[in-house]
């Protein structure tokens, strides 16, 4: 198996183990595709001139196998919560999990 092979059955795992079950629609409409998502909510500290803000952020992770190209706008329920994507997703060193930041909806 190869270092490629290996890490994608690890991410498949923590995926499957820890993410949650959602759905994800392109721009916010239209039928939504299923999928698994990593939610991390953080708080970043944001600098105004001499003054620090802590604000909370929502970082939504999905395999690229699951959505192939996320977008500002789309949308993603998990449970009964939903999100909408604000920024443009990246993705990671292996090009298999797209980090994206999102807003409670």
């Amino acid at each position: 198996m190869s270092f490629a092979d290996s890490t994608a059955f690890m991410q498949d795992s923590i995926f499957e183990q820890g993410g949650s079950d959602a759905t994800w629609l392109a721009g916010g409409v239209g039928e939504g595709i299923a999928c698994k998502v990593l939610t991390h909510q953080p708080d970043q500290a944001v600098a105004f001139g001499d003054q620090r803000t802590i604000v909370a952020t929502v970082m939504l992770k999905v395999r690229k196998k699951e959505i192939v190209s996320p977008a500002a706008d789309d949308t993603v329920t998990i449970g009964s919560d939903s999100f909408q994507i604000i920024g443009t997703p990246t993705l990671d060193k292996y090009r298999n999990v797209w980090t994206c930041e999102a807003v409670e909806l």
